[in-house]
Order: C-alpha cells, then sequence, then structure tokens
C-alpha cells in the first residue's frame, strides 16, 4: 500500500471511518460485512485515471480509480472492519486485452476467496478465478479452495450471513451458510 502524503492519509482515515460506521452494523456476520463493502466500493467508485487512481485515496476521496486503487481501497475497508484479506497481484484477461492486475483475497469462517470490486467478482475459488481469466504466481495468494463459489453471472445477494444465489439459470434459491 503506497505512502501518501500526511494531510491526504488523514482525511482517508477520516473517510474509512466514516464509511466503516454507515455501512457495518452490531452484529453483522464477517460476510455480511465483506458484501457491504463490496458493494460501496463497487457503487461509488468509477474506472479511471488521476494523480491517485492506484490507491485508496483515489478510489474513495475522489472516486476514480484504476485496479489496484480498488484494490487498496477494498483492502482498507476490510481492516478496518476486522476481517483478514490481502490484495492478489496477477494478470486479468485473454485474447485481445490481458494485462497486469490487482484484487483482493480475503477470509471468511476458514477459507479464502477471491474478491474484485472492479470486475464485480464476489467470493470466487481458485477455479471459477481462473475460469475468468485470472491467474497468479502459484503460492503468491493463499489458496482459495472453498467447495463454494459465486460463478460469473450469478445473481446473488448477501444477508445475515447466508448467500442467496440463483444458479444454473434456473430461479431456484440456493443458499450457503458462510
Amino acid at each position: 500500500i503506497g505512502n501518501l502524503p500526511d494531510d491526504q492519509e488523514k482525511l482517508l482515515k477520516e473517510k474509512i471511518d466514516d464509511i466503516i460506521a454507515r455501512i457495518i452494523k452490531p452484529g453483522m456476520s464477517d460476510i455480511d460485512k465483506e458484501y457491504a463493502i463490496f458493494k460501496y466500493v463497487k457503487s461509488n467508485t468509477v474506472y479511471g485515471f488521476g494523480q491517485n487512481c492506484n490507491n485508496a485515496y483515489g478510489c474513495l476521496i475522489e472516486n476514480v480509480a484504476v485496479c489496484e486503487g480498488y484494490a487498496e481501497a477494498t483492502k482498507r475497508l476490510l481492516d478496518a472492519a476486522g476481517i483478514e484479506n490481502y490484495i492478489a497481484y496477477g494478470v486479468k484477461g485473454d485474447g485481445m486485452y490481458k494485462g497486469p492486475h490487482a484484487w483482493n483475497i480475503v477470509k471468511i469462517g476458514d477459507e479464502y476467496f477471491h474478491l474484485d470490486a472492479l470486475q464485480n467478482r464476489f467470493n470466487l475459488n481458485d477455479a471459477d478465478a481462473r475460469n475468468n481469466y485470472y491467474s497468479w504466481e502459484e503460492g503468491s495468494i493463499p489458496a482459495c479452495s472453498s467447495s463454494f463459489s459465486i460463478s460469473q453471472g450469478l445473481s446473488f445477494f448477501v444477508h445475515g450471513g447466508y448467500v442467496y444465489y440463483i444458479s444454473d439459470n434456473s430461479f431456484t434459491f440456493n443458499i450457503n451458510r458462510c
């Protein structure tokens, strides 16, 4: 995580405290906290370039960031919520676009998951992350080997520690307790 001038770091810390106070409620499970943070970052930031686009300040104060800014902001918010997490660095894409990318690894319960607010990817295991064209150096991040994963294109929401999702193009809700 990059170093900011003192005045920007102070403003960023105040913003993080404000966001956490507004979106994290007493008694929330870790997955509910994670989902609230994911939704906040995804909904309040646009992809773009600027002086601070690769850090949390750009994402949370200026509301403009590239992947690294999204990942750093998500990390800072997850840290403030007391959730173990890391920034993953690797490659995203195939075909015409393939380039460096940053996203998050989050620990929910005893398992790790890929989390990417920029790409709208919530709690992927390694297999689904690879199927979504993420690649990384083996051993550089914790293994995300859960049998549970929210694949690309699934409709889902999180509430009360449960993930509710529609799979296989059916209209049946599946429920997973995290």
